[in-house]
């Protein structure tokens, strides 16, 4: 399973690097899932990573992030048609979704209108998530105690507490005394160092948050 981009990390899959998986997937006769809910979500237009490696490929995405509307409870799965198994594939997922995940005729019929409001939506998210982004990176520009991590897309800022403290403690720290939520990283599975994680689509009481956030960095003993 390739997470495209990353969470919260941000990063997306390159050119290259989607090679050297395919042709391990190839050798070892492995099909791949790509998880794509936050690929519209970046600041550059990321690499096409659709080839022609002959590797049974599954794109996952929905309407969940992509018109923020997870109430609506509708997904979908291309299958690549470069690889010999994608019929079979095909025929085994039709199967499976007439069986089990069948979707609502509400959402099924306002689909259209949706889909014609997404670039008005994404526009709103990315807007907010570059004003907030920027904001991160200011406030943090010139404190050693910690270092932001460079993401190219998604809804998060992953920070690098360097000093000596627990990731949860601080996070703990932070909620009791700031009434500022922030996730620690081993939620995501980081490891080899303390970790934060902060969410990029909030709103007004962002700057708020972040202000907290270096007080108690500043301040932490």
């Amino acid at each position: 399973v390739l997470i495209n981009p990353g969470n919260p990390a941000g990063n997306y899959v390159k050119k290259n690097e989607m090679n050297k998986i395919c042709d391990i997937c190839r050798k070892r006769n492995i099909s791949l899932i790509v998880d794509e809910v936050f690929f519209d979500y970046c600041f550059e237009k990321p690499d096409e990573i659709i080839n022609d490696s002959g590797v049974l490929i599954f794109f996952i995405n929905g309407i969940s992030k992509m018109l923020a509307l997870p109430q609506m409870k509708l997904s979908w799965i291309y299958v690549d048609e470069n690889s010999d198994k994608s019929n079979e594939a095909l025929e085994r997922l039709e199967f499976i979704a007439d069986t089990y995940l069948s979707v609502s005729a509400p959402v099924q019929n306002g689909l259209e209108i949706f889909f014609n409001q997404r670039e008005n939506i994404q526009k709103s998210i990315k807007d907010r998530i570059n004003t907030n982004y920027s904001i991160v990176k200011s406030a943090l520009s010139d404190n050693h105690r910690v270092k932001l991590l460079n993401i190219e897309g998604g809804w998060y800022s992953v920070l690098k507490l360097n000093m000596d403290t627990d990731e949860e403690e601080f996070c703990i720290k932070l909620l009791k005394e700031k009434n500022t939520f922030v996730h620690p990283g081993y939620f995501y599975d980081f490891q080899n160092g303390n970790y934060l994680i902060v969410s990029l689509i909030c709103g007004d009481r962002f700057s708020t948050g972040i202000k907290n956030l270096c007080d108690l960095i500043n301040n932490y003993k």
